[in-house]
């Protein structure tokens, strides 16, 4: 089996990205995911000023087409290149982190399905 090497060590903690898009209100904003994990996340089309380092409080909604889910994370900045930002989850609380669990295997979207019996 041959490998292939990378020029950089994969460095998320959480690897397995969520396939399904969450959006973020970051500083007044909305925006969808690039790219997620139960680590953190990263967003293209980014136009504010927080810089790496800034501890800032994000809101988290889910839309399942019947229902909309939201919950209240802190994040820490990782990197604000352009208009792409990469943040790291600081406190994600359990219901936080329930919800995009849920999300992230698509429970929650089956949960709010309509019930055809």
């Amino acid at each position: 089996m041959d490998f292939v090497p990378t020029d950089r060590a994969e460095r998320r903690c959480e690897k397995y990205p969520g396939n399904n898009v969450i959006t973020l209100e970051l500083d007044g904003e909305f925006y969808s995911t690039m790219d997620w994990s139960l680590g953190g996340f990263d967003v293209d089309g980014y136009r504010g000023s927080l810089q790496p380092g800034n501890l800032v409080p994000v809101t988290i909604v889910l839309e399942t087409g019947r229902q909309t889910y939201e919950q209240t994370a802190f994040v820490s900045i990782v990197l604000n290149a352009g208009q792409k930002l990469a943040a790291k989850f600081n406190e994600l609380g359990s219901d936080a982190r329930d919800m995009l669990d849920d999300w992230q295997s698509g429970r929650l979207q089956r949960l709010a399905a309509p019930n055809f019996a």
